[in-house]
């Protein structure tokens, strides 16, 4: 699925749909370094929230990363591990660089949100 309306409103949707929970690790989030440069306090939460990430996302068994690698070097594409799916029902939870875990409220960008 593309990532339009935001990781956190996003992945919720195809966690609940497949019944497994999220976890993914923030240190492995793909940010440009000028998001970062910019928005020093709000990177994250523009990560997580935003919109208009334009990225993919899709989960697939350990077994087949080395293969889907492989694919997406012949076309110069770039493929990010952020995390893994285990059984649950459907929980996001963010892995900090320091160990320590959240659960991440679905929320997406919304298109027709106040403007003001």
């Amino acid at each position: 699925m593309d990532l339009s309306d935001g990781l956190s409103g996003d992945l919720p949707k195809l966690l609940s749909a497949s019944s497994v929970d999220g976890r993914i690790e923030l240190a492995r989030l793909p940010v440009a370094a000028a998001v970062r440069a910019h928005f020093p306090d709000d990177w994250l939460e523009l990560v997580l929230h935003g919109g208009e990430d334009y990225e993919l996302l899709f989960t697939l068994p350990p077994e087949r990363l080395d293969l889907i690698k492989d694919a997406a070097n012949e076309v110069d594409a770039t493929i990010t591990v952020i995390g893994r799916v285990e059984a649950g029902d459907g929980a996001l939870v963010a892995v900090a660089p320091n160990g320590s875990e959240s659960v991440v409220a679905p929320a997406a960008f919304d298109h027709f949100g106040d403007r003001a």
